[in-house]
């Protein structure tokens, strides 16, 4: 399932989607959660459901104050071709996150990248802003298209570098409701991001 998808299944969830099974409501104050090979913090806020998914497959998300907003934090797993440069994974880290984004929809707007060092494999981080042409709302109040601002980390895992593990944080937000926060808050999301021996 693409990770778009999932994006677009955890909104639904977040504004009422009926399912048997529920989202869970985290807790306060957040603990980590555990995904096998890596864990990743929720942030400190209230309002924070953990959707049901596949057990190698994390999202997370919460309604933001405007009308049809919502924060998703999303975490998979993805194969890798064997690469021998750093150049090579991040050519592949960019075809993950375009996974994210079919064309068709997403417009993207920015797209830039930044190596993230001390992680003892390779790691890179991708700040995306996009227009989403085709946006599932709950409302019909607000006018313009919504934007859809993501900021990556696509890693290696340190002992299977057949496998990627990608962690994304974005917000889905209309005109004018862009949080000036956004990219500390997605700096404290990405940071808490561990490893873990292999497990999948």
């Amino acid at each position: 399932m693409p990770s778009a998808l999932l994006i677009f299944l955890a909104t639904l969830i977040l504004v009422g989607c009926t399912s048997p099974r529920r989202p869970e409501l985290l807790p306060l104050p957040p603990q980590p959660i555990h995904m096998g090979a890596y864990s990743v913090s929720p942030p400190n806020e209230p309002g924070w459901l953990r959707a049901p998914a596949s057990p190698s497959r994390l999202v997370l998300g919460r309604r933001g104050a405007a009308p049809d907003e919502t924060f998703v934090i999303e975490g998979t797993f993805f194969d890798l071709q064997t690469f021998n440069t750093f150049d090579e994974f991040t050519t592949q880290a960019k075809d993950i996150n375009s996974a994210r984004l079919p064309p068709d929809r997403y417009k993207i707007i920015k797209y830039e990248t930044l190596t993230e060092n001390g992680r003892n494999t390779e790691c890179v981080r991708a700040h995306i802003v996009s227009s989403d042409t085709a946006a599932v709302k709950r409302t019909t109040s607000g006018t313009g298209t919504m934007t859809l601002e993501i900021m990556t980390l696509n890693c290696a895992l340190p002992d299977n570098k057949k496998t990627a593990v990608s962690v994304a944080y974005s917000h889905r937000y209309m005109p004018n409701d862009a949080d000036p926060q956004f990219v500390t808050r997605a700096a404290a999301i990405l940071g808490s991001v561990a490893f873990s021996p292999f497990r999948r």
